[in-house]
């Protein structure tokens, strides 16, 4: 498994890869390490030009493990559009689990690539929701993309 840590806006960004996939990312208080495969090297390219808002989206392999729901709700959240974001319960409900609302969220809660994956733009109906990187980083995403605030109306 080989790793870096680089250095983002939003904090120190950690990000494993295996088989030539990008299988996991956190925020992490970690030293700086740099990118010793091409795929890191990619990684870290990509990751800096979002934060210059150069990407809206990353073009890397991604494998992360999850059970069949999460990898669905992961799908899912890959849709939500650059500088949007939809609510837990919309959905839920585009996903047909209506009654599985929790589990949707759990899964947003474990997404182990959660910035390629951009949980981010997934809020809560009153107000911002949770974020696996914490509610401070989920907010410097909203700044990079654009995002004031709270469930985007236009969002389905």
């Amino acid at each position: 498994m080989n790793h870096c840590v680089i250095e983002t806006p939003a904090g120190r960004l950690c990000i494993w890869e295996i088989r030539e996939c990008i299988t996991e990312c956190a925020w992490v208080n970690a030293p700086l390490r740099a990118p010793e495969t091409p795929l890191l090297t990619a990684a870290a390219r990509e990751v800096e030009e979002y934060f210059k808002r150069q990407r809206r989206s990353f073009d890397l392999p991604v494998a992360a493990p999850g059970t069949e729901l999460e990898r669905a709700v992961w799908q899912a959240v890959l849709a939500v559009p650059y500088g949007r974001t939809v609510t837990a319960a919309a959905l839920a409900k585009k996903l047909g689990m209506v009654k599985k609302m929790r589990a949707v969220i759990s899964a947003c809660n474990k997404n182990p690539v959660a910035l390629f994956v951009p949980c981010h733009r997934v809020t809560a109906e009153d107000g911002d929701g949770g974020y696996v990187g914490g509610l401070e980083v989920k907010r410097a995403l909203w700044a990079v993309e654009g995002i004031r605030r709270g469930p985007d109306e236009k969002t389905e």
